[in-house]
């Protein structure tokens, strides 16, 4: 099957659609924090980037420098694309009754329901030109937005979403690349290629995912790779020179004390099927990306082997990886670069509803269900319950909250948010909160002092819906103006979603298949 390389002005309305429908929804579930101490670490550095023009930061959990002060050890990218969200916070903090810190970081928080929204949006593109049906497409673009923790990780700071959309948006173009033989797709891809690597150094492995998606049985001259690999070139000399600045090697990204240390084969059992972080449990619906992976590879052989090679390099080096459960993090967040193209493949193995193969349609109606439900419960109450509750509480008893199911985090989640649901327990501001684990009987735990502030801010916002409105509320801005946020971000969703609907139901009745 050939690919469809433009989807023409109703697939562009398709894709504004899910944009808006994507966006809206997640700036009805965002919240004003930014997800943990890495997520804090990228906000300093933004904030240093404009109040003082500086990487160097007064934050002793990063990692100090040759010059004696503190430096992030993540990739510079995402702390500059935040650099003017904080200066938008700060002018808002100008006429708003709200301390200039809830609204700098409140506005840098804003980065990745826009980035994840973007992302649903471009992914509907690719599916359509990997063959996709515009339904399918737009399952993929949904699957991946609401069915797996990219709805989670809108909410936070971390450069995964920024990540995955680089490496979707490079992948995008080389696929453009192999069907025009424009020289200008494969410039792009290697940009993309290259800012994603400026984000997460780890997105190097996708670099011979594009080669092959572009290059892969085209019967072009390997040389056309260099629009590839020009743009990773620069901006590998730029990282360089930032590394020997701070810590004084090329080589130095700061991950002092963390490698790819851990066995394989241990990394990999936890990040697919440990009760911490499995995608077994955080995203059951992507178990269908096998099969969808044989649909695929029978209509496009070349995109579907550079997908599995990106799910092989990425699941091994995730594997090996000193710490592959990524700390407090809620499912297996250094998978998430890989989920837009697992949903993709899931979205080719779903049944037609026309094939009347009940059982298997109930299946995985089950399956989608779940995958919602368990998302829905994580961006319904905010993590940091379990980080500063729970997991503490294991470490004090000698338990293992990596493999235990009494420490999942997915179990204590959902009973928070019945928790936080139910009308028969009202919530005082005043009252002191305990987090589980911090009864006054429990075993002491000496906590630094940075730790113990983000725990105390965290306290409050536990035991209420996880959503800027309601802390908002609790914080004293009136509630007139915050319930007609909330209502204009409604109609946003529902007028995008008929957009969407529409514009997917013109595309279908433009084509005679509804297959992938």
């Amino acid at each position: 099957m050939k690919q469809r390389q433009d989807t023409g002005v109703a697939g562009r309305w398709a894709q504004r659609g899910l944009f808006g429908f994507c966006l809206a929804v997640f700036l009805l579930t965002y919240n004003t924090r930014l997800g943990s101490i890495d997520a804090v670490i990228l906000f300093d550095t933004a904030a240093a980037l404009y109040e003082r023009g500086t990487f160097a930061i007064e934050n002793p959990r990063a990692t100090r420098g040759v010059d004696g002060r503190y430096y992030s050890k993540y990739g510079p990218l995402q702390s500059l694309v935040a650099v003017p969200l904080y200066a938008a916070g700060k002018l808002a903090a100008r006429v708003l009754p709200v301390p200039e810190r809830h609204l700098t970081r409140a506005a840098v928080a804003l980065l990745n329901p826009v980035v994840t929204a973007w992302l649903a949006a471009l992914l509907f593109g690719v599916g359509c030109r990997l063959g996709l049906s515009p339904r399918r497409a737009a399952a993929a673009a949904l699957l991946y937005a609401f069915a797996t923790i990219a709805w989670y990780y809108s909410k936070t700071f971390f450069s995964e979403p920024l990540t995955a959309l680089l490496i979707v948006a490079g992948f995008a173009r080389a696929l453009s690349y192999r069907a025009t033989g424009a020289a200008r797709h494969l410039w792009v891809a290697g940009a993309c290629a290259a800012l994603a690597v400026a984000t997460r150094p780890v997105a190097l492995l996708a670099v011979p995912v594009l080669a092959l998606g572009a290059l892969g049985g085209s019967g072009r001259r390997p040389r056309a790779v260099a629009g590839l690999l020009v743009p990773l070139v620069v901006v590998g000399a730029l990282l360089a020179l930032y590394n020997y600045l701070r810590f004084g090697s090329p080589l130095d990204t700061g991950y002092h004390g963390e490698s790819f240390s851990t066995p394989p084969w241990v990394g990999l059992a936890g990040l697919l099927v440990s009760p911490r972080c499995g995608l077994l449990f955080y995203a059951p619906i992507l178990v269908l990306a096998p099969w969808g992976y044989r649909t695929l590879a029978r209509r496009q052989p070349h995109a579907a082997r550079a997908i599995a090679l990106l799910g092989v390099l990425w699941l091994l080096a995730m594997s090996a990886w000193s710490c592959w459960w990524a700390g407090g993090s809620w499912g297996p967040r250094l998978l998430l670069p890989l989920f837009p193209f697992l949903a993709i493949l899931t979205a080719a193995a779903l049944p037609s509803p026309r094939s009347r193969r009940w059982p298997l349609l109930a299946g995985v109606v089950v399956l989608v269900a779940a995958s919602v439900a368990v998302q829905g419960a994580s961006v319904l109450v905010t993590n940091a319950r379990w980080e500063y509750g729970v997991d503490l509480l294991a470490q004090a008893e000698g338990g293992n909250s990596l493999w235990s199911f009494r420490y999942m985090p997915l179990r204590w989640q959902a009973s928070y948010a019945r928790e936080v649901l139910d009308p028969a327990r009202p919530y005082r501001v005043t009252e002191a909160t305990l987090l589980p684990g911090e009864e006054e009987d429990a075993p002491p735990r000496a906590l630094d002092p940075l730790r113990a502030r983000e725990r105390s801010e965290n306290r409050l916002d536990g035991h209420v819906v996880d959503a800027w409105y309601a802390l908002f509320a609790l914080m004293g801005l009136p509630l007139v103006p915050l319930l007609a946020g909330v209502l204009l971000l409604l109609a946003v969703a529902g007028a995008s979603l008929v957009v969407l609907i529409s514009a997917v139901d013109r595309m279908a009745g433009e084509q005679l298949t509804d297959g992938p």
